[in-house]
């Protein structure tokens, strides 16, 4: 919306179906397109992907690609040779592909470093895995964050107080929400073995998990195992999850592997303090620990944080002021019409 409000034309067109992102820029008067070919494993598919993104781009004479994503990233710099539109390839993910990636994907990855000529890399974390780990020219990164209308956030919810329906629901001394695919990457089962042994201190707590993915039933039988399925619940995907970041005292996030996370930019907006851990994705680039959020070691984040949670139990003091530190630095350097001015400047060099 950045670029529709400051008078560019603006087209959206995904390789996924049409859903409710679409519906709802299309309300905004934005031009919406799905690419509409049939799925198959073969280079035929791409070949007819790259074609449909050449004829899109002349036939509407544009004049900047940004690809997010793995697929629409391989699509766009293999297109980017037959027309004149600048491609920038955004990437979303620092090290998750080099931890658990198949090797397609990985071979893949390797196919967008080297077709690319411009990579905008959402984190330090993201340079520094294309640099250092993947060998790509650094004169082909563009470093910019992820762009935020934190506005938008009030309108993910069911009502102005439906977030004291979810701490009625789940009552409790202290409620953690931990949004997230459920993937390996993310180590749900951290946080669940934490709250475990917080509940055998005697602690009133309880731990919802919001997101869906493939490590669900594993993630579901480790709940079931260890008799927590009246204190830890997997709550699947929320569209309102303004609403959970609200009744939440806590955000936490033990990720292993993250390029920018939206989580805790969210949860830094309604206030909360978050949980994490250090040198993942962008968190050390702006959070201090014990200021601004909880910093954790990566390696074995566990012990911290049963004793960080352990603390914010006690006393709610400090994690007030730091969830208050979280929202004023998110506003800061990720706020929309910062970046936006970043793109546009980087538009006027190429």
């Amino acid at each position: 919306m950045y670029f529709k409000n400051r008078g560019y034309n603006v087209f959206f067109l995904t390789t996924c179906e049409s859903g409710q992102i679409h519906k709802e820029l299309i309300s905004r008067n934005i031009v919406v397109d799905v690419i509409n070919i049939e799925k198959s494993n073969g280079l035929i598919y791409f070949y007819k992907m790259i074609k449909y993104l050449i004829t899109y781009s002349r036939k509407n004479k544009i004049q900047f690609i940004y690809s997010h994503l793995q697929i629409p990233n391989l699509i766009s710099s293999s297109a980017r040779f037959f027309i004149n539109a600048k491609v920038f390839n955004v990437r979303h993910n620092s090290d998750v592909i080099e931890l658990s990636g198949t090797f397609k994907e990985k071979f893949i990855e390797k196919i967008i470093n080297k077709l690319s000529n411009h990579i905008i890399a959402i984190s330090d974390k993201v340079k520094t895995q294309l640099v250092e780990n993947e060998n790509v020219n650094p004169s082909k990164i563009h470093r910019i964050n992820n762009g935020y209308d934190f506005s938008e956030y009030e309108k993910l919810s069911l009502g102005e107080k439906e977030f004291l329906n979810i701490k009625a629901k789940y009552s409790c001394d202290l409620l953690i929400v931990s949004p997230g695919r459920l993937i390996t990457t993310k180590r749900h089962e951290i946080t669940i073995q934490g709250v475990k042994t917080l509940l055998l201190k005697g602690h009133h707590i309880k731990l919802l998990i919001l997101g869906d993915g493939p490590e669900l039933e594993s993630i579901q039988k480790i709940i079931i195992d260890h008799d927590l399925s009246k204190n830890v619940f997997l709550l699947g995907y929320h569209e309102n999850i303004s609403d959970y970041f609200k009744a939440a005292d806590v955000v936490a996030l033990l990720s292993e592997s993250e390029a920018s996370s939206n989580i805790v930019k969210e949860a830094g907006y309604f206030e909360k303090p978050v949980i994490v851990c250090e040198n993942v994705g962008d968190f050390s680039d702006y959070i201090e620990n014990g200021k601004s959020g909880y910093l954790l070691s990566k390696r074995d984040p566990l012990a911290q944080f049963i004793e960080c949670v352990g603390s914010i139990y006690i006393d709610r003091s400090d994690s007030v002021m730091i969830g208050a530190a979280l929202r004023k630095l998110v506003l800061d350097e990720f706020d929309i019409v910062k970046i936006g001015k970043q793109y546009e400047e980087l538009q006027g060099k190429v």
